[in-house]
């Protein structure tokens, strides 16, 4: 496994102390959420306002109103247009949602109204394109739409299950879209992702204790040395 400047190594917080621990062990990008048990919503006022006094790090916050579905009413939808207004009074890097119709195909009218509202920053669909029943198709539409990158598992529960999707799609993106490996992933089986997938962006909670969702510093400093220098863990 030899690193190369393009791995880039993002880590989900879910909270300020994680996003310490991933400042301090050399993450390349936080991805900025609350609520675990709901696979990640947006953050509050109150962290966003904790987070950016003190790290310099590369954020993308989460845009979700909440959990559950990624298939969104209209107060819900108003509710994310004033989210929008509001991160954008931070120094965010991007974005992270997903948008859903009620059969699992991409809402692309809204996601474009979503990105229309964000620009001119960049966005990151998130793991609901793990439920969109053409993945292939929905790639296609994404990267008409100009979204940066996708965050996969490859439909699976783990992205080394689903790694052989996830090639598929890095190669249908080219260099028109990122195609980000995430799901289960920790610095005991990177390696061997690593070698099937190749250079890339790979993302991880880096959480060791499911009952204390904290992201482990040690753990981000495995894989980034991984990512870095190839090195065993």
């Amino acid at each position: 496994m030899t690193g190369t400047p393009s791995n880039i190594l993002e880590i989900c917080c879910y909270c300020f102390e994680s996003c310490l621990h991933a400042e301090k062990a050399g993450a390349d990008r936080i991805e900025l959420c609350e609520g675990p048990e709901w696979g990640g919503i947006s953050p509050s006022t109150r962290l966003l306002d904790q987070v950016f006094q003190v790290i310099k790090t590369p954020i993308m916050v989460m845009l979700r109103p909440r959990g559950g579905n990624f298939h969104y009413n209209p107060h819900e939808i108003h509710e994310m247009k004033n989210k929008i207004r509001e991160l954008k009074a931070f120094p965010i890097q991007g974005m992270v949602l997903g948008t859903l119709l009620e059969d699992h195909r991409l809402d692309w009218d809204l996601c474009k109204r979503l990105q229309e509202w964000i620009d001119p920053l960049p966005i990151t669909f998130h793991k609901a394109f793990d439920e969109i029943l053409d993945p292939e198709a929905s790639l296609e539409m994404l990267m008409e739409l100009g979204i940066a990158r996708i965050l996969t598992s490859g439909q699976k529960p783990n992205a080394w299950e689903g790694r052989e999707l996830i090639q598929k799609l890095k190669i249908q993106a080219g260099n028109q879209l990122e195609i980000m490996a995430g799901g289960g992933i920790r610095s005991t089986n990177l390696e061997r992702l690593w070698n099937f997938l190749g250079s890339g962006a790979y993302h991880s909670s880096a959480i060791l204790n499911e009952e204390f969702p904290e992201a482990d510093f040690l753990e981000i400093k495995r894989l980034k040395s991984l990512l870095n220098s190839g090195l065993t863990p």
